[in-house]
């Protein structure tokens, strides 16, 4: 890679760490205002942000690679905010599993 340019490992590290933050973000926003509520109770809120930091990224299969790591680690940054949270119930396990294969 030329000199300046983020190594893969770099880059999928940083949308591991958007991804983590995103869904932690989007636990901790529920609630406090209708509209903050709509948004962040919205798939599209995820794929918005995931398709955003996968635009910059111009290689197009790491891109591909962060986009799926990133939504995956937004999973686990709003389920792991949800048991810290005390809100994940029983049937969380299931909702969870569903979005990660949805990621």
């Amino acid at each position: 890679m030329a000199e300046g340019r983020a190594t893969a490992g770099t880059v999928l590290t940083a949308t591991a760490v958007l991804g983590l933050l995103l869904g932690w973000a989007t636990y901790g926003l529920h609630g406090i205002t209708p509209v903050l509520d709509r948004a962040t109770n919205s798939t599209s809120t995820w794929i918005i942000w995931t398709a955003a930091a996968g635009a910059l990224i111009r290689d197009r299969w790491l891109a591909a690679w962060g986009g799926a790591l990133m939504m995956l680690a937004t999973c686990c940054g709003y389920y792991t905010a949800s048991t810290l949270g005390g809100t994940f119930a029983s049937g969380g396990l299931g909702t969870a599993a569903v979005w990660a294969v949805a990621a």
